[in-house]
Parts: structure tokens; C-alpha cells; sequence
């Protein structure tokens, strides 16, 4: 059997799937970086992994599809399906994911507007209660030893 157009059509949306996919999962770094906020070093590894995690996985996809022959559309198909990916459902992932880390952010910074006041009192009676256990237990330490003295 030859290799016919239909057969590169059909590879060439087979790449397309999986730049997609790879998009997918580039995501999943765009994600955590929105959530965790890393410098420039940690974003430069987090690309380093992900070129190194991906690279096979764009071999093994070639082997598989067409007997790892490489061909130019394969490639293309890669980056087209990446970035169709990325500009259309990608972005809408992102502005969710921020959308919902913003509003956890303000929910969070309510909570502890809520908890901080009982908490700060809270923890002023329990300082003034040692304080008051601590000279409690000096006059009582104190007495102890008067009576010692005075036993002898």
C-alpha cells in the first residue's frame, strides 16, 4: 500500500490532536504558575520539564503514527493543534483558573479580617491568664518556702 493524500490528512489531524493535548497539558504548568507565582528560575525549569516530558512524548507519537518517518506536517500539525489550543481554549482556561484564584484570594482575606479580631482577643486573655498563673505561683512558691523556714 502507497501513501496516499488521505493518509496524510488524516496524520496531519492526528498531530493536530496531539498538539492539543500538548497544549493540555502545558496548561497544567500555566496553572500552577498562576496559583504559586515562581520567579523567572522556576518558570525556565518549569519549561525545561516540560520540553523534556513532552519531547518523548512527540517521539513516541511519530513512531506510532507513521512508523517514525519524519515528516514536515507532522511537525506543523504539532505547533497548529498547540496553538489553537492555547489562543481559544487555553485562554479561557487561564481567565477561569485566575478568576477563581482571585475570588478564593478575597474570600481568604475576609476570613481572616472576620477571625483576626476574636483571635487577637483570644490571645490577649490567655496572656493575661498566665500572667496572672505565673504571680500566682510566685506568691505560692514564696509561702512554700516561709513555711519550710519556719517548720525547721
Amino acid at each position: 500500500m502507497g501513501f496516499t493524500n488521505i493518509m496524510q490528512v488524516r496524520e496531519l489531524f492526528l498531530s493536530c490532536g496531539m498538539g492539543f493535548l500538548l497544549g493540555t497539558y502545558y496548561d497544567v504548568f500555566r496553572i500552577l504558575r498562576c496559583i504559586l507565582r515562581p520567579g523567572a528560575a522556576r518558570v525556565f525549569w518549569q519549561d525545561i520539564l516540560f520540553f523534556v516530558t513532552a519531547a518523548p512524548l512527540v517521539f513516541l507519537f511519530t513512531l506510532a503514527v507513521t512508523d517514525g518517518v519524519v515528516r514536515f506536517y507532522l511537525f506543523a500539525g504539532l505547533v497548529a493543534g498547540f496553538f489553537a489550543y492555547r489562543y481559544t481554549v487555553g485562554r479561557a482556561v487561564v481567565r477561569f483558573v485566575t478568576a477563581v484564584i482571585a475570588r478564593l484570594s478575597r474570600m481568604g482575606r475576609r476570613l481572616y479580617g472576620v477571625i483576626r479580631v476574636p483571635i487577637g482577643v483570644l490571645s490577649e486573655v490567655c496572656r493575661n491568664l498566665m500572667k496572672k498563673i505565673q504571680k500566682n505561683l510566685k506568691k505560692l512558691k514564696k509561702t512554700l518556702e516561709t513555711k519550710d523556714t519556719s517548720s525547721v
